[in-house]
């Protein structure tokens, strides 16, 4: 059985595609992992992303969309064996929503073909169990989630083994994820909350060198060591489909995401009494060579 990790806080930008695009493509073409990304997201970033490709400087669609869609994992009747996840770039596979696609809201409560055949409860049940029938065929399956706590991150936090929540340095934000933890605790998930990332802090802005430590100390023990900073190629490595690892120039940045998922790799292997290995293949593909 893999290992299922939804990303998730209920403000949008703050870095939650971001991170689940570099963790999956490290985890599966860097680290020769199996992973799936199974995108609940109404804007469907990370899936077009996923189809994206950057060649000579011009960056596009290479893939087209096919297979399992995210909003037909609340379908019971759903068959896995006929539909399966689209196999994606960068050796990931993928869950899709295409971008703007609002029935992705409206399927738990309403079936796609406007029939009343499964009710909100039994298409949360077919979510929880398609869930776990497609981990149980990969090593890492990430969850995108949208910014808002609806039925769709509900139906993730209960499907997912641990949770991870980016923030970035703004107003409110220790009130806001004191309401999150809250709300895992009321639903009974608060021991798969895995840590808060601390993502685009501006080091030559002192107030967010202070928010950040302000974060640190009335949180302490919920917020991942490894930060990652305000930094260009981020930017640019998710719009090209580009990973970090694969440019010089984005070395620095590059350095302090793998140092962000190993921290992560390694809480894991704590909670779950294993040890993860992360080998890195490229590494050993060049030096074959």
């Amino acid at each position: 059985m893999g290992i299922t990790i939804a990303l998730t806080n209920q403000k949008g930008g703050v870095g939650k595609t971001t991170i689940s695009w570099g963790m999956a493509v490290s985890l599966a073409e860097r680290y020769g992992k199996k992973v799936l990304v199974v995108d609940l997201d109404t804007q469907g970033n990370i899936s077009h992303t996923l189809i994206k490709e950057t060649k000579d400087g011009v960056t596009y669609d290479v893939l087209n969309y096919n297979g399992l869609q995210s909003k037909e994992l609340f379908d019971p009747a759903v068959d896995l064996k006929v539909l399966k996840p689209m196999h994606a770039t960068h050796k990931v596979d993928l869950v899709y929503t295409e971008p703007n696609d609002q029935t992705l809201v409206r399927c738990v409560t309403q079936p796609l073909d406007g029939s009343s055949r499964y009710t909100a409860e039994e298409a949360m049940n077919a979510f929880t169990h398609n869930m776990e029938s497609l981990a149980s065929e990969y090593d890492f399956v990430i969850i995108d989630c949208p910014p808002q706590l609806g039925d769709h991150v509900l139906g993730a936090l209960v499907a997912s083994n641990y949770v991870i929540t980016p923030v970035q340095p703004t107003a409110f934000v220790i009130d806001g994820t004191k309401g999150f933890f809250e709300n895992l605790t009321v639903i009974g998930r608060e021991q798969a909350f895995l840590g808060l990332a601390l993502n685009n802090i501006d080091k030559n802005q002192s107030r967010h060198r202070a928010m950040a430590q302000e974060l640190k100390e009335a949180l302490q023990g919920k917020i991942f060591n490894s930060i990652l900073y305000h930094r260009g190629p981020f930017d640019a490595a998710i719009y090209q489909n580009t990973p970090l690892y694969t440019q010089l120039a984005w070395r620095v940045a590059a350095v302090e995401f793998d140092n962000f998922l190993r921290e992560v790799i390694s809480r894991i292997s704590q909670k779950e009494n294993i040890t993860i290995e992360l080998n890195d293949q490229l590494t050993a593909a060049q030096e074959e060579k």
